[in-house]
């Protein structure tokens, strides 16, 4: 699968926006964080010009059935298919993909609530990368003005909710030399590098001349390309990649500067995804997806390296990357999310500074072994240092052959590469310095290692203070467990869906989503009962049941009153309560008159029926419902429904219409009057937040709405 530290590269992520641009002019339908460290911007796009390009975006449009969709997603797909909704994915510190939509979870995290609250229903104007480096520029535009989200691919990753150049919402506050991530401060990018595609020859040739590393190290600073690419240059161009570029001929740095930029704009225009593995015995990219031995995905086709070409670059780009998406879901607890992330965050730093400590002792062991071995080098560096000066770098080139000890020289900076051996019979290779003596090349890896230990020490504070956030959240986490031990109630079958029980004892049920909405009429829709549906746009599909017992017997003719119930449930269990309107209509029919066929030219989106014949249409139907404690078949459960359907059956109840308050925040108080797990009433109520009008059997503090 992706390493856990393999990150897109600039190259890469140009490829990937420069493939984009046909999103642009979409419409943001939502936000969502289908795992922690995974942000995904839905958008409507139209279907033709994604079809303008199969080669590319084949994959996420051929099969319209396949996408999973919630009910408040499908209306928009009215209409013979003419849009497609697709989630701009962004992992954070790492890649950006495009894919279908994820599987999200029901409770979102205060950070997508509040880019929801900006940006929903925005229109993606552009999006853009800040030169040639990781940072994507999402620019939206909203009738309250236009904004900006900047998604961070570097490091621990990042994203910011700028306006008119000021940071309106960070999801990390974060302090660097340069710049500093907060809010209501002005946006500063981080310190750019080199663009190779705007870079000229002239600087190229300076750049090259002046470095004093091998060529391909160069390569990678001075043109900014990963360095498997710019290996791939010195492949093409025939040039050994440890060449010292001092000695390279102008007619060898114009060939690097022409195939740096050409492997450049081949890699932004190419279609076509490469896919490299561990293991090349695998028959296809399907079998090593499969395997997880997956070990890098990118643009560019390198040459004599085990590769799979997936058809298409966006397509490869999300198989790989959505891999570790897969292995867990975010969690509907914003706390218990917070907490992974720390987690996760705390393993790497550990890594790095366990990393870094380890090379510095290294470092520092190789200091000691030249100690170890002060006469043989002290004769050897006098010998060379003489020789050099009397005869010249030839001579000592020369004599070097026959002294096996020298693996190489630096004529430029006077380094001889020696090989010595341990006392645990261990060879390690010492770059000396034969202008300096024993003592100041065994400082010289002293001083190394102390600037390593140096740069440890401020990555094991990072760590130390992700260590206590741990443990404070933690903490945390067990005062609110404490808080909230409660015993669950009976869980009832219905469960799985919305649902309510009439005043009359019929059950009520509406779907939760497009997936639910098919299988509650699929599975449940039967001879006698009846479907009821809002007259609104992400209404759910309700069925009525005309049993008056769980366990289907017992079946009656199903009265005027609970129609009249279910149109109502139906209609404040849609987007109506979001919208926070005053009333909405709905409507009920028979069984017979609910299908799935569509006429010739239509299309129906999972969860979505068609309705023939006669709707028994009820109008102004108000936004209003009750919720409260009611006895199913002996047991004591949470219930929202119409205020007559709660009434009838409870003594505690509290009725709420569209408002402001939080709704996880009113679900904590209900859960605490009721003495039931705030899970329990989260799941029952409708989509938005609330006002409560009025309370029976409970002494609610209606001061809490304001504060």
């Amino acid at each position: 699968m992706a390493r856990p530290d393999q990150r897109i590269s600039g190259i890469d992520l140009a490829t990937t926006i420069h493939h984009l641009q046909a999103l642009k002019g979409a419409y943001v339908d939502n936000i969502y964080q289908p795992t922690p460290e995974i942000f995904s911007i839905r958008v409507n796009v139209l279907r033709e010009e994604l079809s303008a390009e199969p080669e590319l975006f084949g994959y996420v449009i051929e099969k319209k059935e396949e996408t999973e969709q919630k009910e408040e997603d499908i209306s928009f797909q009215q209409g013979q298919g003419k849009y497609v909704k697709l989630d701009i994915t962004i992992h954070l510190g790492k890649a950006l993909t495009l894919r279908k939509p994820w599987k999200v979870p029901d409770q979102p995290s205060a950070f997508v609530m509040f880019l929801r609250k900006y940006l929903r229903k925005s229109r993606l104007n552009d999006i853009q990368q800040h030169g040639m480096d990781r940072v994507v520029i999402f620019e939206l535009s909203t009738k309250e003005g236009d904004y900006s989200i900047v998604a961070e691919l570097f490091r621990d990753g990042n994203m910011v909710l700028v306006k008119d150049g000021i940071i309106v919402h960070p999801l990390f506050t974060q302090h660097w030399k340069a710049r500093e991530i907060k809010a209501k401060e002005p946006f500063v990018f981080p310190p750019s590098r080199n663009d190779p595609r705007k870079l000229e020859l002239e600087q190229f040739t300076t750049d090259l001349i002046a470095s004093d590393k091998d060529l391909v190290r160069t390569l990678v600073s001075t043109v900014n390309i990963p360095g498997r690419a710019a290996e791939e240059v010195c492949k093409r161009a025939d040039i050994e990649k440890g060449s010292n570029t001092a000695d390279l001929s102008p007619e060898d740095i114009t060939l690097l500067f022409t195939l740096s930029k050409e492997i450049v704009i081949q890699a932004v225009t190419n279609h076509k995804g490469m896919v490299y593995t561990d293991s090349p015995s695998h028959k296809d990219l399907d079998e090593a997806l499969e395997d997880e031995t997956l070990d890098e995905v990118t643009a560019v086709n390198y040459k004599n390296i085990p590769v799979f070409e997936a058809p298409s670059y966006l397509e490869a780009m999300d198989r790989f990357f959505s891999l570790e998406g897969k292995e867990e879901e975010v969690s509907d607890d914003p706390l218990e999310n917070e907490l992974k992330r720390l987690e996760r965050r705390y393993q790497m730093q550990k890594d790095t500074v366990k990393k870094k400590e380890e090379e510095a002792q290294k470092v520092r062991e190789l200091g000691e072994l030249i100690y170890a071995n002060y006469q043989k080098l002290d004769t050897l560096i006098d010998t060379i240092f003489r020789t050099k000066e009397s005869m010249g770098w030839d001579e000592v080139i020369e004599q070097a052959k026959n002294i096996p000890a020298i693996k190489d020289i630096n004529v430029p900076d006077s380094l001889i590469t020696i090989e010595i051996t341990d006392e645990d019979g261990k060879d390690h290779k010492l770059d000396i310095n034969i202008k300096k003596d024993v003592n100041g090349n065994a400082s010289t890896y002293y001083e190394k290692a102390k600037t390593m230990m140096e740069k440890s020490a401020g990555a094991r504070t990072a760590l130390e203070q992700t260590e206590k956030e741990i443990e404070r959240l933690k903490k945390e986490g067990l005062k609110r467990q404490k808080s909230q031990s409660v015993a669950p109630t009976k869980h009832f079958w219905f469960e799985s869906y919305k649902w309510c029980i009439s005043s009359d004892g019929h059950l009520i049920m509406g779907g939760k989503d497009a997936i639910s909405n098919e299988k509650l009429v699929k599975k449940h829709l039967k001879e006698g009962d009846r479907y009821a549906h809002a007259d609104y746009h992400g209404a759910p599909s309700c069925v009525v049941k005309s049993s008056l017992s769980l366990d289907g017997s017992n079946r009656v003719e199903i009265p005027e009153s609970t129609l009249s119930e279910a149109c109502h449930f139906a209609a404040i269990m849609s987007r109506a309560w979001h919208a926070k309107i005053g009333s909405a209509s709905a409507y009920w029919v028979l069984p017979s008159q609910v299908s799935k066929t569509a006429q010739a030219g239509e299309f129906v989106p999972k969860g979505a029926f068609i309705i023939r014949g006669k709707r028994n249409l009820i109008d102004h139907i108000p936004i209003e419902g009750a919720i409260g404690e009611v006895m199913i078949d002996g047991n004591r459960k949470v219930m929202f429904g119409p205020l007559s359907t709660v009434s009838s059956r409870s003594s505690k109840y509290v009725v709420i219409v569209p408002g402001q308050f939080q709704k996880t925040k009113f679900a904590n108080m209900v859960a605490k009057y009721l003495n039931v797990p705030q899970e329990e009433v989260l799941s029952v109520l409708p989509p938005g937040d609330v006002t409560v009008i009025r309370a029976e059997g409970i002494e609610w503090e209606f001061k809490s709405e304001q504060e």
